[in-house]
């Protein structure tokens, strides 16, 4: 009984946002069994790629990475409610949600699960918009929130700027 309830405790520590604290290299890390991290391929980003005109075009992208490490000595066992297992969301610095990569997918209605081994990975990347077709995100500093959607779900978040694109 004492197990069960350590382990409701470590789950509900990991549901409410696992303390998720920036590491040395910018990444952020969030803490338990299963530690989740989740890093861009920079930290900043121009306003608009040089040349491109974004009436038309799509905006600048950014590369996100979410890994989960299984950080015991056992087999951890994640469920999935559904085909999703992870997401990526870009906020402003207040937190308001602007971009979600999730938002234009369909996924199965299924449980799943999927088994981690003992110091084993599993890593998750995608290509992101900083922005909408010809609205590139303005000027300042963004949070990317990378989340293992298992139950219960686990997030780690970095930031990251949009700065001016140099002048010529």
């Amino acid at each position: 009984m004492k197990t069960f309830f350590a382990i409701v405790a470590i789950l509900a520590v990991v549901q409410t946002g696992c303390a998720a604290d920036a590491d040395p290299k910018g990444e952020s890390v969030a803490e338990g069994p299963t530690v989740v991290t989740v890093k861009c391929d920079k930290k900043e980003y121009l306003h608009g790629e040089p040349g491109v005109v974004y009436i038309m075009a799509p905006t600048g992208r950014m590369k996100a990475t979410l890994t989960a490490k299984n950080a015991t000595d056992k087999a951890q066992t994640l469920e999935f409610r559904s085909g999703q297992k992870y997401d990526f969301i870009i906020r402003n610095a207040k937190g308001a949600e602007l971009v979600r990569w999730s938002a234009d997918k369909a996924f199965m209605a299924m449980i799943q699960e999927t088994e981690i081994a003992a110091g084993e990975q599993l890593e998750f990347e995608e290509t992101i918009p900083l922005g909408g077709v010809g609205k590139p995100l303005p000027e300042g500093e963004y949070i990317l929130e990378g989340v293992l959607t298992s139950h219960p779900p686990i997030s780690a978040k970095t930031k990251f700027k949009i700065v001016p694109t140099p002048a010529k």
